[in-house]
């Protein structure tokens, strides 16, 4: 069997065309672009065994944050006023004026205006991902299959934030502060949208099944994956090298080439700390006297953190950003803290009791994390905070403590 299909998108105003916001942007031609070719097999090799695989194009659905935040930042203003001295300064700051949106304006201006979202750049891209697989699967007996799949993911165009008013200094690869330099003379921090993130997903998905026989079910899966995200050089729109100045009074540009420091420099297909190894096995049994017993155990792999200096050392407007050097300007180690592995079992115990013709009712007991093992999501990873290194609460259920509910259901 062959497959083949070609999907078309057409997005308007997805990612704000229309807005016109000197200096940063002009309205740009609607992304209509979007076409997505697919293509899938499944070949049988015999009776018992199978071939399959496919590749595709598949672009992101946007929420409308690209477009909304920067409709935010055009008519949002939030001034900042330095108190004078005067006794009713706290309930006349604007000392008997009128505060209007042109005023506002002039005061922010004065001060040097802030971002209160994330502007789309006009060189905005709709995210996309290359999608293949190739993989087999074989019937064991009567009753069970195996099947190996292996599945890559190829994420383009993703979505990123960061500072566009970062000058560097060609002399020392970091950036100015951006209190003393800037690319937009009349604007502090300029919390910009890039659409240059990249990253690869390669993993192995296994299954083992074997279905009710017996008064007896159970499945079990493995998957090995591991992540690589490339870093890339922090490149204002239209540029193809960063902003760069002698000094923090020239005039900046973005024609030189500059070796960045090396929090900066960009990091070819660097490995994250995504879980590596995840595995699930689930049964159920059948028991006498209309008796059901069931249960899940789900284990996987510790996962790597980066830790973050929670200090903007380089002045950059952000403190995760660029986020791995330390206060006392070491380089953090990517993937330096390593949670724990997971571990959790869940158990039901289900009757069946016959309540007359087709009618019927079900009680269960059920245990969630059967053994209480402590399992986490992440760690808190700000070395500035007082409590680095302990456990984030996660709110769902894989992390949750030793549950027990009682529940009932009835079919008729």
């Amino acid at each position: 069997t062959l497959n083949l299909g070609l999907r078309w998108d057409g997005a308007f105003n997805q990612l704000g065309e229309d807005i016109n916001f000197p200096p940063f942007r002009t309205p740009q031609k609607h992304q209509l672009d979007e076409i997505a070719p697919r293509t899938g097999f499944a070949f049988s090799l015999n009776d018992k065994t199978v071939v399959r695989g496919g590749w595709g194009k598949y672009y992101i659905g946007y929420t409308d944050q690209p477009a909304h935040h920067s409709r935010i930042d055009l008519v949002t203003i939030a001034p900042s006023i330095v108190n004078d001295g005067r006794s009713d300064f706290a309930s006349n700051p604007y000392n008997g004026q009128t505060l209007t949106f042109d005023r506002a304006l002039q005061i922010a201006t004065a001060n040097r205006r802030s971002t209160t979202g994330t502007i789309a750049n006009p060189n905005l891209d709709t995210s996309f991902t290359y999608q293949t697989s190739a993989g087999i699967q074989r019937q064991l007996g009567e009753t069970m299959s195996f099947q190996a799949d292996y599945v890559l993911s190829q994420n383009r165009h993703e979505l990123q934030v960061r500072n566009a008013n970062l000058v560097f200094n060609p002399a020392t690869g970091a950036n100015y502060p951006f209190t003393a330099a800037r690319v937009y003379n009349d604007w502090n921090i300029v919390s910009m949208r890039f659409s240059d993130g990249q990253s690869n997903t390669h993993s192995l998905q296994t299954a083992l099944t074997r279905r009710m026989l017996n008064n007896f079910q159970v499945s079990a899966t493995y998957t090995y994956a591991r992540t690589y995200y490339l870093s890339t050089l922090p490149l204002n729109p239209g540029c193809q090298y960063p902003m760069t100045a002698p000094t923090a009074t020239a005039t900046p540009t973005c024609t030189t080439p500059i070796q960045l420091a090396p929090e900066y420099q960009p990091n070819t297909w660097y490995l994250s700390g995504a879980q590596r190894h995840r595995a699930v096995i689930s049964g159920i049994w059948q028991l006498p006297m209309a008796f059901q017993l069931s249960g899940l155990y789900f284990a996987g792999s510790g996962i790597n953190q980066t830790s973050t200096p929670g200090v903007d050392v380089r002045s950059s407007g952000s403190a995760a950003y660029p986020g791995l050097l330390r206060r006392d300007g070491t380089l953090i180690s990517r993937n330096d803290i390593n949670v724990p592995a997971l571990h959790r079992v869940d158990m039901r115990l289900q009757r069946r009791f016959k309540l007359g013709g087709k009618a019927t009712a079900d009680g269960m007991l059920e245990v969630f994390n059967l053994f209480n093992h402590a399992n986490y999501a992440s760690l808190n990873n700000n070395l500035a905070s007082a409590v680095y290194g302990t456990p984030v609460r996660d709110a769902n259920q894989a992390y949750a403590p030793r549950m027990v509910q009682l529940g009932f259901r009835l079919v008729f």
